[in-house]
């Protein structure tokens, strides 16, 4: 079988038509890398970030989702954008970069592909509502969460700095529980007010570590100001009362 497999013609090998749900199950579920970055997948979804993700000036990056799940989509050497609410269909090899699964293509590749908006101006899908207790369940981010748009609510920032700059910060909820927010240099987010708390924060969960398993590093990258609701209403507070033999800690 693997010698068939390799007789193929290597310029016109066609993609396999899929979604990103069997993308993001199709990893190894010990250390969360795709068990397949050689053959070509064609997926179609809805562009769901509004700018260049990617920091490095000479390659473009979004994210897309296709109504269940999300997935990265980074185009080394590439200069087309796609906007948000443009549906495409992309084609190219996943791969895993610093924890985040992606489609890793390369412009100068003749087989990788993002193509022109089937569609433009269709509406986002709904934001999915983000536990931050739920970070430790692998399975379900990986899945899931990782690569979607979602909201947060009833958090507190870190207001070591007054204004946003481009960089991670944590938000923390009422259970002193805690994940990355990170603002990129792209955004308007930068320099705007940074509140003490936010009744939401609605963005697109990615993720950056270079450990593997590639089990932490999630971070809920924001996409506009606009998606940030402040608020001066302090979340209820849990009352937690330990028992010892001798004393009671509250």
């Amino acid at each position: 079988i693997a010698f068939l497999r390799n007789n193929q013609d290597h310029i016109n090998w066609l993609p396999i038509d899929t979604n990103i749900a069997f993308l993001r199950n199709n990893q190894d579920h010990i250390n969360w890398l795709p068990i397949d970055t050689t053959n070509l997948y064609s997926v179609t979804g809805v562009v769901t970030t509004p700018f260049n993700i990617s920091g490095s000036g000479v390659s473009s990056e979004f994210f897309m989702q296709d109504g269940a799940v999300g997935i990265c989509v980074f185009v080394g050497g590439g200069t087309y954008l796609p906007n948000s609410g443009d549906l495409v269909r992309v084609i190219g090899p996943v791969a895993n970069f610093d924890g985040l699964l992606e489609f890793n293509l390369s412009a100068s590749n003749p087989s990788h592909s993002v193509s022109t908006p089937i569609s433009t101006g269709n509406p986002v899908p709904a934001l999915k509502l983000f536990d931050i207790n739920d970070y430790s369940n692998i399975p379900y981010m990986e899945t899931n969460i990782e690569g979607s748009l979602v909201v947060v609510s009833n958090v507190f920032l870190n207001q070591s700095s007054l204004q946003f700059a481009s960089g991670a910060m944590n938000i923390t909820n009422v259970n002193r529980k805690y994940i990355s927010l990170y603002v990129n240099g792209n955004s308007d987010v930068i320099g705007q007010n940074v509140p003490t708390i936010a009744a939401s924060i609605a963005g697109v969960m990615s993720q950056y570590t270079s450990t593997i398993p590639a089990t932490n590093g999630y971070e809920l990258d924001i996409l506009r100001y606009s998606d940030l609701v402040s608020t001066t209403n302090v979340p209820p507070m849990p009352l937690q009362i330990q028992g010892t033999p001798t004393n009671v800690v509250v």
